[in-house]
């Protein structure tokens, strides 16, 4: 999907102006997921493409995107952010 498009996982994160550790938390996935699209070792799965492109059009339209996790800005406790963390 991604490539029809012309789109790169890096070109994409460039544009929302996010680091690899903050669109790995808001896409649910972990920074060695990122990394390895971004380094083309592997391809997202039809899922992760959704939602990069879900936020990639959301930032397009105006939306803010937090820079954090929701349970970091709501002062979760621990064990809700264990159970929501990606790994």
């Amino acid at each position: 999907m991604l490539r029809s498009l012309k789109l790169s996982v890096p070109e994409i994160r460039a544009e929302l102006g996010l680091s690899q550790s903050e669109l790995a938390g808001l896409a649910g996935i972990s920074i060695r997921a990122i990394q390895s699209y971004e380094q083309e070792w592997r391809r997202p799965s039809a899922l992760v493409e959704r939602i990069l492109l879900l936020l990639l059009m959301a930032h397009r339209n105006g939306a803010g995107l937090p820079r954090s996790r929701c349970w970091e800005r709501k002062q979760c406790p621990p064990a809700c952010a264990r159970r929501a963390s990606p790994t």
